[in-house]
């Protein structure tokens, strides 16, 4: 046997390190990576200063399209405020001459602010534009604007509730005009059905809709049950929550067999559970009191709003109208029951409509009378005269009646 030997000097050994190659930079190489770095940092330079320009150039045209959408607004708040519909007509886009006539009718009627539909009544000096969003052509903007409004809560006391509404602008050629919101700020209309109730909204308002669907026909239901019987098997009341401005007008509540409501996003929005009480109330108030027109009939009586605000009061959706100044007024004017004759036929003013309301009271909680029969007999005999209607409610009306009249005036004038 014999043996290969190799001395440590001939032996190659694996993975030991080749000498390092001369990595030295040559001064030519080192001068242009330093030009090249020099070059960028002079472009980024000029890159961040050229964006920062530019920025600065958009958020200052951001903010003069603001102030000029502002502007817009509050020339259009004082127009209302002054119900000046000539001056509120030139701040108006022409995109949709309906909605833009229904504005002008607002504000001349002095509804453009005013929430009498949900019992509100505008606070002055209480709006406040709390966002702008501007569209990236800087040609539109919608504002969220907050109102805030005081509804009655009985005896003479008041609470607050605040409702947030959009307002939508278009720029014309030297100001920014309030214009109707595309049909894409709705979405698509929707409808759906209860067993008393149709609802037709659009999209956007579904999250509203949906529980205040739920309250309405349980209002529904109870009318129904109180009237005496189940509602005939037709009885069916459709509601429209229109996006339309017209739906604050009285005059277009209803319209081809539907109870017209404005949609709860163009009435306001409620910013707590306040105002959601509020919106809800005014909601069911409204399509309680279609109820009970259809299930009654109509009178042109004041006697028969009268009742039909008893009910609600009853329901605790409607303050009851009178205080104790106005029964002083009755009582110091020496005003007899029988002189309810100018309020039967609908002889309308503030005077009739407490005189009215006094009557019924006086029915109601001195006579026993209930609202509802009081409702009926007012449509039943409503061909008769007032005296005669009088007597078949009270079954005879005597010196006794008459005193009892005087003697409860008295004790509403001193209730305060």
């Amino acid at each position: 046997m014999s043996f290969d030997w190799h001395t440590e000097d001939e032996i190659e050994w694996e993975g030991l390190a080749e000498p390092a190659a001369d990595t030295a930079v040559s001064p030519q190489h080192r001068w242009r990576v330093w030009l090249l770095a020099g070059v960028l940092l002079v472009a980024g330079t000029a890159v961040l200063f050229v964006a920062r320009q530019l920025n600065q150039r958009v958020e200052a045209a951001s903010s003069a399209v603001e102030l000029d959408v502002q502007a817009s607004h509050r020339v259009l708040q004082e127009a209302a405020q002054k119900r000046d519909g000539e001056l509120f007509a030139t701040f108006l886009s022409g995109r949709d001459p309906e909605w833009g006539n229904a504005q002008v009718l607002l504000v001349n009627q002095g509804l453009y602010l005013e929430r009498p539909l949900f019992g509100l009544t505008w606070l002055p000096g209480s709006t406040a534009v709390v966002s702008a969003t501007l569209s990236l052509d800087l040609q539109a903007a919608e504002l969220a604007v907050v109102q805030a409004y005081r509804f009655d809560i009985g005896r003479g006391l008041t609470e607050t509730a605040r409702l947030q509404q959009t307002e939508v602008y278009r720029r014309a050629e030297n100001r920014f005009l309030l214009s109707p919101p595309l049909a894409e700020f709705w979405g698509e209309p929707r409808q759906f059905s209860t067993v008393y109730l149709t609802l037709h909204y659009p999209a956007r308002d579904e999250v509203w809709l949906r529980p205040l669907a739920a309250r309405l026909e349980a209002a529904v239901a109870g009318v129904c049950a109180e009237w005496g019987a189940d509602c005939p098997a037709n009885f069916h009341l459709s509601l429209d929550f229109s996006i339309s401005p017209a739906a604050f007008l009285p005059e277009e509540r209803e319209a081809d067999g539907l109870l017209v409501l404005p949609a709860p996003s163009l009435a306001g929005r409620p910013l707590d559970e306040t105002g959601k009480a509020v919106l809800y109330r005014g909601y069911e108030t409204a399509v309680t009191e279609a109820a009970l027109r259809q299930l009654a009939g109509e009178s042109d009586s004041l006697l028969y709003e009268a009742a039909l605000d008893r009910i609600l009061a009853e329901k605790g959706l409607r303050p009851w109208p009178l205080t104790p100044s106005h029964w002083q007024t009755i009582a110091a004017a020496q005003t007899a029951l029988a002189d309810g004759a100018v309020v039967w036929q609908g002889q309308d003013s503030p005077q009739a409509e407490r005189l009215a309301h006094a009557i019924v009271q006086f029915l109601v909680e001195e006579q026993g009378v209930s609202s509802r029969r009081l409702l009926a007999a007012v449509v039943r005999d409503q061909a008769l005269p007032y005296s005669i209607w009088l007597s078949a409610v009270m079954n005879e009306v005597d010196a006794a009646e008459a005193a009892a009249w005087d003697q409860f005036v008295a004790e509403q004038a001193k209730s305060g």
